[in-house]
C-alpha cells in the first residue's frame, strides 16, 4: 500500500520547517497525522522509531486532543476496557501474556491510558 510521504506531499517542507519550530516533536507528530500522514510513514520522513511515534499519539489520546476511535474499533476497545476495569493494577506485559498475540502493545497502551481517562472522570473520554 502508498502512502504519501514528506516528499511527496505538497507544501510539505515548509509545513514542517514551520512545524518544527513552534511545536514540541510530539506535536509534529501529531500534526503529520491529522494531515493524513499513517504512523509508519512518519516513523520512517522522521527517522524515528515506529514506538516513538505510537508513544507521541498515544499521549495525545491521554489528553483528549486524539479520540481512541481513530485507532481501535468499538469492539475491540470495549474488551480491553472491560478487561482493565476487571484488572486495573495489571501491567501492559501481563496484559499482553493474557491476549497473546490478539493484541499488540500499542493496542494494549492505547485502551489502558484510555480506561484511566475514564477513571480519572475525564470529560473527554465520555464523548
Amino acid at each position: 500500500e502508498e502512502h504519501a510521504s514528506l516528499s511527496t506531499m505538497p507544501n510539505t517542507s515548509s509545513a514542517i520547517d514551520a512545524t518544527r519550530e513552534s511545536f514540541s516533536t510530539r506535536h509534529i507528530s501529531l500534526h503529520l497525522y491529522r494531515n493524513g500522514m499513517p504512523p509508519e510513514v512518519i516513523a520512517r520522513e522522521r527517522r524515528l522509531s515506529i514506538s516513538t511515534i505510537r508513544d507521541h499519539l498515544t499521549r495525545f489520546i491521554e489528553t483528549g486532543e486524539l479520540h481512541i476511535s481513530q485507532f481501535l474499533d468499538e469492539a475491540t476497545l470495549n474488551e480491553l476496557l472491560h478487561y482493565f476495569a476487571a484488572n486495573p493494577q495489571v501491567t501492559l506485559s501481563k496484559a499482553k501474556d493474557h491476549f497473546g498475540e490478539r493484541y499488540d502493545y500499542w493496542q494494549l497502551r492505547m485502551a489502558s491510558v484510555e480506561y484511566s481517562r475514564k477513571q480519572r472522570g475525564d470529560i473527554n473520554a465520555l464523548l
